[in-house]
């Protein structure tokens, strides 16, 4: 059914005056600038939208209704679903477009043909600003109001094989269906993703195992592991020098410049544990800091007698100068020992149950990672090596679950080379 309306002839036509105009801008800058609490929650917004269509329709409130005669009954359209048989539907059983067009509800928009242009500008502009100020309120950082409904946290990597599920996670979606909006920042190393994690620069950092064990260990912050990120395989942690250099075996290390990306890591720590197994004076070697990327250019300038890299940075100076492989660092001691994993501060209020769900988008990036053609794409594209380099990559493994047995070898390493002064139980620092 159908309703029937006025023809425009006989609308009754409201003039607008200064007085309605200045009511109007009133109620809409008192909607604009009603008080939003710091973590706008879903009632203050609807609050604050409820009030905006109230101020909307006081704006332009509907036309009173009209007296009707006496016995007065409003014309009725019948729509025929089915024609009868051997016969078209009557065509004046049918509404017009017009007749469609005029029974539609009177809404706001459809009325403001009857206000002046210029009134309709400075509207328009007004419910822009307000528009403005809801959006700056719904899209807090840190907070689940988000114009996508996303809680947004800052998560340090390092460009590095150990990354790949998390870029892999990045890419496929896995935080957002976890409700999650990733601000991805590079780190130097491991430490330093540390000191910003500390200092609430972050929500979760990744890191090698060394950094945050150093960090707890001298109580400069309450920090939990959440999730591993992987394991030492052979060959994939190696001391390298360059062909004809001041390097030819592991004898010759002592006394020499050695890069790693920080002291205290898991690269010198297992380094020396693998050197002194060889009777080498590990006290006598001088340790060089550098980020991952610089340590090849450095050895083939010879600002450096040698260096500890990981993938993928073997492959690329194996191929930029035939680094010379002088030790495996993942040997011996240092076996298949976890290298590096995911850390967060034990007080995560601002962000509530972002780490468990973190931790599940994860978990699906590793099980995607496992296929090299999932794999080799995010190296290239996120570590910047090309496709070729790629295929040759030598991967290491990516643990889902964390073992505090494991985690405690590094802890034992570093008590050995006196990078902590006192043995550290790191069962309680697992999430």
């Amino acid at each position: 059914m159908f309703r029937r309306t006025r023809s425009r002839s006989d609308r009754h036509e409201r003039l607008v005056g200064p007085r309605d105009v200045d009511q109007w801008f009133a109620e809409l800058r008192q909607a604009a600038n009603v008080e939003l609490p710091p973590g706008m929650d879903p009632d203050h917004r609807a609050r604050l939208l409820i009030e905006l269509v109230d101020a909307m329709h006081r704006m332009d409130p509907p036309d009173p209704p009209e007296p009707r005669p006496h016995g007065h009954k409003p014309r009725q359209y019948t729509v025929l679903t089915e024609a009868k048989p051997g016969r078209r539907s009557p065509r004046h059983a049918m509404p017009t477009r017009r007749q469609l067009r005029r029974a539609e509800p009177k809404s706001l928009m459809n009325r403001l043909h009857r206000i002046p242009k210029t009134v309709q500008a400075g509207i328009i502009v007004v419910v822009v600003v307000l528009i403005g100020v809801v959006g700056v309120f719904m899209t807090r950082p840190g907070t689940d109001g988000s114009a996508t409904g996303l809680t947004k946290i800052r998560v340090a990597v390092l460009p590095v094989v150990d990354v790949a599920p998390f870029y892999r996670a990045l890419d496929a979606g896995y935080f957002a269906e976890e409700g999650l909006s990733v601000d991805m920042v590079v780190a130097d190393s491991g430490p330093a993703a540390i000191e910003n994690l500390t200092a609430g620069r972050l929500d979760i950092a990744f890191t090698s195992y060394p950094g945050v064990l150093k960090a707890q260990s001298e109580r400069h912050a309450d920090l939990k592991i959440i999730a591993p990120a992987y394991t030492a395989d052979t060959s994939h942690l190696m001391l390298v020098s360059k062909p004809g250099g001041p390097i030819g075996k592991a004898e010759d290390v002592a006394g020499k410049r050695i890069a790693v990306t920080s002291v205290g890591s898991i690269s010198d720590l297992g380094a020396m544990s693998e050197l002194r197994a060889r009777n080498v004076d590990v006290s006598k070697i001088k340790w060089v800091q550098l980020p991952m990327p610089e340590i090849g250019p450095a050895i083939q300038r010879g600002d450096v007698d040698g260096g500890v890299i990981v993938e993928p940075y073997i492959q690329l100076n194996n191929r930029a100068f035939n680094a010379l492989p002088i030790l495996d660092v993942a040997l011996g001691a240092t076996a298949r020992i976890p290298l590096s994993g995911y850390v967060a501060r034990s007080q995560t209020d601002e962000t509530p149950n972002a780490v468990d769900r973190f931790v599940r988008a994860l978990r699906h990036g590793i099980d995607d990672v496992s296929d090299r053609e999932v794999l080799e794409p995010l190296l290239v594209k996120y570590l910047g090596i090309d496709a070729e380099t790629a295929k040759h990559v030598r991967i290491a493994q990516f643990p889902k679950v964390l073992d505090a047995g494991q985690i405690q070898r590094v802890a034992d390493l570093m008590l050995q080379f006196a990078v902590i002064n006192r043995r550290l139980d790191v069962k309680p620092m697992l999430r």
